[in-house]
């Protein structure tokens, strides 16, 4: 007789319909061992405060043992207030439940269901430092609201140590239930490509082929500080002749337009120097990073940034700042560079380094697969969130 198998309710605020991203991998991934359900709102992604339209209100089986169940919700800014959540829980009747951020109005409402059929209950912790009145205040407010959620949590799953030691921040009494349990990886995820569809990468986007690749991938807004990472372009461009900027990934118009301006500004020419090739489907993600010698990231803050994991499989080291979960995959001097934030001429001095010296290239890049073999591999990681749940 077959053994029953475990059915798992993960909630999150959004569900991107783009498969291939980390949740998607991971929830995949997941139900090859126990049966899932990703409940999470029928609103789609927000970005920049912005509301898009809603998906279908119908059920999206993945494969047999992954499905999608969509909740009515209202999203006002970037916040999710769920309305029909407790009725998909009491049709699905899991056996657990994982939530992501005790923050969130979806993980108190799991939280009550939990308690009341006296079931698991794990909470994801993504959290990053981020300064500013109105967020702390925000999350000191929401602790009062949660303190119930985390205390009848049986795990805390923190992505990271910086994210541990954010949540032990607001609930310093929590230590022995934090596992801590990254944002993983398939290793060969893109395997099959190689030199010669990173020949088709450059040639679709007009970017010569002798020209070095700095690659940036990131949605063009102001927290992600593209502006900077122009400015320390252009003062690699002064050391290192055929080099090129590559920016991949949707914009906001308005900060889109302040970046070139700035790149004109800095006497940088848009296609020839600094390039913008807009989003590319995760399908073909891969081709970018083919073609990238160096992997660059100037944002003000990461959780785990999941195209640092994506370049280190290629063997391309990272250069960032040392802010948020960056520290978790980045280790200075062994797979990449770290830098204080702003910190415009080191950031450059580290991408020149690298791009001078074929020698410590390929030194960081092998270790930056060697770590996605290991710290990052996503069948390892899902065993062990598996053996947190049975």
């Amino acid at each position: 007789m077959n053994k029953k198998r475990t059915k798992l309710a993960y909630i999150c605020p959004w569900f991107s319909e783009e498969f291939g991203g980390p949740l998607y991998n991971l929830l995949n991934e997941l139900s090859k061992h126990i049966n899932v359900v990703c409940m999470c709102s029928r609103q789609k992604y927000i970005q920049y405060f912005k509301r898009n339209e809603k998906y279908e209100n119908k059920v999206e089986v993945i494969n047999p043992n992954f499905k999608i169940h969509r909740f009515e919700a209202i999203a006002p800014r970037d916040v999710v207030i769920p309305f029909g959540l407790l009725k998909i829980l009491d049709e699905e009747k899991p056996d657990i439940i994982q939530s992501d951020e005790y923050f969130r109005f979806t993980t108190i409402q799991a939280a009550k269901y939990a308690r009341k059929n006296k079931i698991p209950l794990i909470i994801n912790s993504r959290m990053r430092y981020r300064s500013g009145v109105a967020r702390n205040g925000f999350l000191r407010l929401m602790t009062l609201f949660a303190r119930n959620a985390v205390k009848e949590a049986k795990h805390i799953v923190a992505i990271g140590e910086i994210a541990k030691k954010e949540f032990l921040r607001w609930f310093p009494n929590t230590e022995n239930k934090i596992e801590v349990i990254p944002t993983g990886l398939y290793p060969n995820k893109f395997k099959g490509i190689g030199p010669k569809q990173a020949e088709k990468f450059r040639i679709k986007y007009g970017i010569p082929l002798n020209k070095k690749i700095i690659l940036d991938i990131a949605r063009i807004y102001p927290v992600k500080r593209i502006d900077l990472l122009v400015r320390a372009f252009a003062l690699v461009k002064q050391k290192v002749k055929d080099v090129a900027l590559v920016v991949v990934g949707p914009a906001i118009e308005e900060e889109k337009q302040r970046i070139l301006a700035l790149v004109g500004e800095l006497g940088l020419k848009v296609n020839v120097d600094v390039f913008f090739t807009g989003p590319i489907e995760n399908k073909n993600i891969g081709l970018a990073y083919a073609a990238a010698d160096v992997f660059a990231n100037t944002s003000e803050t990461e959780g785990i940034c999941f195209s640092f994991l994506e370049a280190m499989s290629f063997k391309i080291p990272i250069v960032a700042f040392d802010v948020g979960g960056n520290p978790d995959v980045v280790k200075n001097g062994e797979n990449g560079y770290l830098v204080p934030f702003g910190n415009i001429k080191s950031f450059a001095n580290s991408l020149i380094d690298i791009l001078a010296d074929s020698k410590l290239k390929a030194k960081l890049g092998s270790n930056c697969r060697e770590k996605i073999l290991g710290d990052f591999n996503l069948s390892t990681i899902v065993k062990r969130l598996v053996y947190l749940m049975l």
